[in-house]
């Protein structure tokens, strides 16, 4: 039996689209010929993954330890080396100097202090770019590493080459679209030889069974609603939602805006709903651990991102057959058809609300792009045979 085990810097239920989907890639493994560890990084959520057979580790000590506020740390001073002590000054100043992405400069920090894990493996993955790719590359022993690379790392805030030499020491990259083969080329063309798509996989079932649970809408309006659903930071650009929100209802059309969802950028963002006074119209529904109730019920979904990998939200909405607005993000061509079961639109307000507009004035189209999605359903019967081929 094969011993894997998956790195991620945060796992549960309801954190993201990215969480969802290794939930639902490690819920498909075939455990009778796989020994699976799960070790998160950070402390367990509300509502942590748990699962017969598969051994998840919340909180990895050495890194809880060392990434702690500063005034923890000062505040427990005696049980903190000096050297830790440095560290943690030393990162907490260049990070404020660098305005980008600091994975790289936190892991310069923090992993001397970081203990390499006792027990070998088979497999290591590291899921996600930077924290958990760090830590599956140097504090793990293991055959064979893969990296999963779930974000445009064109777009994305990062060090591309501190990333580089991680790259190097991979075995495997596995990308979450067609479209990011392209993009990870254009940037890291030395490795072509290592890359290959595995989906985000979806239980399709279990979506719909969840939609069937809990309320969803609570409010009584009776008119359409939009969705939107993602972390409330920059890479989701909500501020686009209610930009176009705004252009909507300067046009006198009748509709709710609901965001699902939480994050750093939740006061700006709703002040930015009260400056364009949008705040009858736009609502912040929050973390909801259960957000397909939602799906269900709501008329249209709207994607706002700036970049992405590839958008589990917007397959969620395909699901429930909802006509879809996105922004135009390389990935979501494999799942968009223009004009067919949605509206593919530039990255502005004005784009979106033209998107959402054609959908509020024509039912017929609307009707029309739902049932292409019940023609066209999505399926995932081969990801985990192909993650099965790149383990072998």
């Amino acid at each position: 039996m094969k011993k894997l085990i998956f790195i991620t810097l945060a796992l549960g239920y309801g954190l993201g689209g990215s969480e969802n989907a290794l939930i639902q890639m490690l819920k498909k493994i075939d455990l009778s010929k796989y020994d699976i560890t799960v070790l998160s990084l950070m402390e367990a959520p509300e509502k942590p993954f748990s699962h017969d057979g598969i051994k998840v580790i919340y909180g990895c000590e050495d890194f809880l330890h060392i990434s702690c506020p500063f005034k923890e740390m000062i505040k427990n001073f005696k049980a903190y080396r000096l050297g830790e002590i440095w560290a943690k000054t030393r990162f907490m100043i260049a990070s404020r100097l660098k305005k980008i992405e600091f994975s790289d400069i936190m892991w310069n920090c923090y992993s001397p202090y970081l203990k390499t894990l006792e027990e070998e493996y088979d497999v290591a993955v590291g899921y996600g770019v930077n924290l958990a790719t760090f830590f599956a590359m140097d504090k793990v022993c293991a055959d064979k590493k893969i990296v999963w690379v779930n974000t445009d790392l064109k777009k994305a805030h990062v060090n591309l080459k501190y990333l580089k030499k991680y790259y190097q020491k991979s075995d495997r990259i596995v990308v979450v679209a067609e479209s990011g083969i392209l993009r990870f080329t254009e940037i890291y063309p030395q490795f072509a030889d290592k890359i290959c798509v595995i989906r985000d996989i979806l239980d399709i079932e279990e979506i719909i069974s969840k939609s069937k649970q809990g309320e969803g809408f609570t409010d009584g309006y009776d008119g359409t609603r939009i969705l939107s659903v993602g972390r409330l930071v920059e890479a989701k650009a909500f501020h686009l939602a209610i930009e176009a929100a705004a252009v909507l209802k300067q046009k006198k059309f009748k509709f709710k805006w609901y965001i699902i969802g939480f994050g750093g950028l939740e006061k700006e963002l709703k002040e930015l709903a009260d400056k364009l006074d949008v705040k009858d119209c736009v609502i912040f529904l929050g973390q909801q651990q259960n957000p397909y109730p939602f799906f269900a019920q709501a008329d249209f979904y709207v994607q706002t991102s700036v970049y992405e990998g590839c958008p589990i939200t917007i397959k969620e909405a395909v699901v429930f057959n909802k006509p879809i607005i996105s922004t135009n993000i390389p990935s979501i061509y494999e799942i968009i058809k223009d004009g067919q079961n949605g509206y593919i639109t530039e990255m502005n307000g004005e784009s979106i609300a033209i998107g959402v507009e054609k959908l509020l004035t024509d039912k017929d189209v609307a009707s029309a792009m739902q049932e292409y999605q019940k023609e066209n359903p999505l399926t995932y019967d081969e990801e985990i045979e192909k993650f099965y081929n790149i383990i072998k």
